[in-house]
């Protein structure tokens, strides 16, 4: 009978994951190559992290891999010959995103967004992740109080109005929703 972890049969979408330059366990160069060859990723170097006692921590690299279809954590160690312990399910992906660059951690080192290296795939979600700072609640709220607020509305104008604004990513979400809304408009 097999012994894994179970963790690692954890399946998920999106996963995080830390590897260090000066690991025996796998060869991080290798890994990142092969990071790159998935269809949407991002990745950052730190390398001026601070521990508790003001030491610099040893240069590591964040990792976000997306999948459309769910993976388990166990699939991902062995694709990139990494331990099954370096991997994480994620469940905010906006969260790992910020996390990247230590955007809502005042107390670490700001790494600029430019430093993040990620797949043209992943560019929605990066910009999402930066450019709109409401939740899905809240930006479900603005949409649904922009609709209130029109005397009449089209879903074309709706679409174009919800691009203008950063929110492509609820309204998708919420497509058949906002459909319905609208329709009701006319």
């Amino acid at each position: 009978m097999d012994n894994l972890n179970i963790h690692d049969n954890i399946r998920s979408h999106n996963f995080d994951i830390v590897i260090y330059e000066d690991t025996t366990d796998y060869d991080y160069f290798e890994v990142l190559r092969k990071v790159m060859s998935c269809e949407s990723f991002a990745y950052i170097k730190h390398d001026r992290d601070l521990s508790s006692d003001n030491t610099l921590k040893k240069i590591h690299y964040h990792i976000i891999l997306h999948f459309s279809n769910c993976r388990t954590i166990n699939s991902i160690s062995n694709y990139l010959g990494v331990p099954s312990n370096y991997i994480n399910s994620i469940k905010s992906l906006k969260g790992a995103i910020r996390y990247l660059v230590h955007r809502d951690n005042d107390d670490k080192f700001q790494y600029n967004i430019n430093d993040i290296s990620y797949s043209e795939n992943f560019t929605e979600k990066i910009n999402y992740a930066f450019t709109n700072e409401k939740t899905q609640h809240d930006i479900l709220i603005t949409i649904l109080n922009y609709i209130d607020s029109c005397k009449f509305i089209s879903l074309n104008d709706l679409f174009r109005w919800c691009l203008d604004n950063n929110y492509e990513i609820v309204y998708k979400k919420y497509y058949y929703v906002l459909k319905d809304l609208v329709s009701k408009k006319y």
